[in-house]
């Protein structure tokens, strides 16, 4: 099996489910316009291209992986989001439940737009909230890290994307309650954020 044939590259946004394409996010981290659509330099004839011996690099009957940005990819994708979106909020739960000795009710399950959320209903400290707001990055940002080091490939490529990329927000809320130095932390039910409590100095 050889490498992946890309003969093309870019595409346009044709529908609202190409709204938050990976190949997009991609593209603007290596400062370049997905909108582009062009032949690659290196790899438009790559079946055909030949050792320094003059014989073809890919031989007769042999493998090659075609086009990945155009074939399952959007589906493999779809189906990664789908099941990494609720086990990320079930794992901020399932870590503020235990770190807080939580119980029943004091945390929520709903949907919001049709997107799980997950919210703490109750004060916590800031030890148990970063523990249940941080979970998801560690369990599963360090899970799809292992799987891609240990089954490199489409699949395992964009779970570790899709898994690094929603804890983002939470790395951005924990980093501001450590430099809140709040003593306790309220959820915001409404939205992404917290309400931190300080203890009174006097």
């Amino acid at each position: 099996m050889h490498d992946i044939w890309n003969p093309w590259h870019g595409c346009r946004k044709c529908s609202e489910g190409c709204e938050n394409c990976y190949m997009y996010f991609l593209d603007r981290m290596r400062d370049q316009d997905g909108r582009r659509i062009y032949k690659t330099k290196s790899g438009f004839r790559y079946p055909l291209s030949k050792d320094r011996q003059g014989q073809y690099k890919i031989k007769s009957g042999e493998m090659i992986h075609r086009a990945v940005l155009l074939d399952r990819t959007g589906l493999i994708l779809l189906a990664v989001i789908i099941v990494s979106v609720p086990l990320h909020e079930a794992l901020h739960g399932f870590g503020w439940k235990l770190a807080g000795r939580l119980h029943k009710g004091d945390v929520t399950f709903f949907l919001r737009s049709g997107i799980p959320m997950c919210a703490c209903r109750t004060i916590l400290s800031t030890k148990a909230y970063l523990i249940g707001t941080l979970l998801p990055f560690f369990i599963l940002g360090g899970g799809s890290f292992l799987f891609l080091f240990l089954c490199p490939g489409t699949i395992s490529v964009l779970t570790a994307l899709v898994n690094l990329m929603l804890p983002g927000a939470d790395l951005a809320i924990s980093w501001r309650v450590l430099r809140s130095e709040a003593a306790l932390i309220a959820d915001n039910p409404e939205g992404a954020g917290f309400i931190g409590l300080v203890k009174n100095q006097e």
